[in-house]
Order: C-alpha cells, then structure tokens, then sequence
C-alpha cells in the first residue's frame, strides 16, 4: 500500500510539474498563437481543469506579460513615455484578445443572447450549462476592462508632466487613436469607451490641451 502510495504521490507532482510548466510558457510575453493552442490543447487532455477555470488561467498568465511589458515602457520625457505606454497598451490588448478568441472560439456568442437564453431556460436542465457559458463570456471583457485601468492609472502619473501645450494635444489625440482602434472589435468595445472618457477622467489629467500652452 505505500508503495502505491508513493507512486500517486509521484504521478501528483509530475503532473503539477508539468501544468506549471505549461501556464510559464502562457507567460512568455513573446508566446506565439500556435504554442497558446498547443499549451491549452495538452491542459484540455489532461483534464487538469474545468473550461472556466482554464479561461481565468489563461488570462490570469497573459496579464502578467502585459503587465511586465507595460512596467517596461520608458521615454526620453513624459510625452515619449505616454506615446509609447499607449502603442504598448493598443498592441498587448489586441495581442491577448485575438488569442483568447482563437483558442477559446465558443466564447463568440453574444452577450445579449446568452442572458435572453438563460431568462428562457431557467426552468430547463440546461440553465446551469447557459449561466456558465454566460459567465465566460464576460472574462475577457473584464480582463481588457482591468487592462485599461491599469494603463489609465499610468496615464494620470505621466500626462500631468507634459509641459507643451502641443505636446498634450498629441498625446491625447494618439490615447483617442488607440481607443477608437480598440472599438473596432465587439468585445473590446466597453473597455474602448471606458479608454474615450478618459478626458474627463480623475483630476482631468489632459486640462482642455491647446497649441497655445498647457492649460492649469
């Protein structure tokens, strides 16, 4: 009996072995779409964790590259740093979503019609099936929402730093660029209005920007 023991208990940490293994490569900033498949294909066999609960992981694992690859970003002065945080936000969301929806493509229904299919099917065996499906819908809109904050706290410390009238016009037309980009994809859309408002944002971080001089 110990010696059956011993081999589970070696099989265990093999197998934790290897799923740390796999969610490290899923960290790599530089991690291509093919070895996201791949990586999430060996997870699925494995049967090492629920749809879900690989969704949150995948996430959860790309977040921390795009967090790095944010704390990376430096410039010459405030307006290159904010320029260059705002190409490295635009590029890393884009990046993360268009691999969420290639590896999980189930995850393309529309909001909307889950919630109407789950009114309609609350009384049905199917119900709990639909508010799962519903609730990973909702993931990656909440990881680009949480995305856009973190880069919108960053933006609050920098652009109060740019001096230059001008300078502050352009940084506000390139963050308006980077939202309007955003919007172009359904699901990035409420974090692409949240990143439009952000004129109006905490302490007006942009002051009304003119050519003429910051405006204080």
């Amino acid at each position: 009996i110990a010696a059956i023991a011993q081999i589970g208990e070696g099989s265990r940490r093999a197998s934790d072995a290897m799923l740390a293994q796999l969610l490290d490569k899923l960290r790599d900033p530089h991690v291509t779409l093919p070895e996201c498949l791949k990586v999430v294909g060996v997870l699925r066999r494995a049967d090492a964790m629920d749809e879900t609960a690989m969704r949150r992981a995948f996430l959860r694992c790309r977040e921390r590259a795009a967090a790095e690859a944010a704390a990376a970003v430096d410039g010459a002065d405030a307006y290159e740093y904010v320029k260059r945080l705002t190409d490295a936000h635009r590029t890393r969301v884009f990046d993360v979503a268009t691999q969420y929806r290639a590896v999980f493509a189930d995850d393309e229904e529309d909001e909307d019609e889950l919630t109407s299919d789950s009114s309609a099917r609350e009384n049905e065996s199917g119900a709990e099936e639909t508010n799962d499906a519903f609730e990973r819908s909702r993931l990656l809109r909440s990881w680009c929402t949480h995305r856009t904050g973190e880069y919108l706290r960053r933006l609050e410390l920098a652009v109060p730093e740019i001096d230059e009238g001008a300078r502050l016009a352009a940084a506000h037309e390139h963050a308006r660029y980077c939202a309007a980009s955003l919007a172009r994809a359904p699901l990035l859309r409420p974090a692409a209005r949240r990143l439009l408002a952000v004129k109006s944002g905490a302490r007006q971080v942009w002051r009304d920007p003119t050519p003429y001089g910051r405006c204080t």
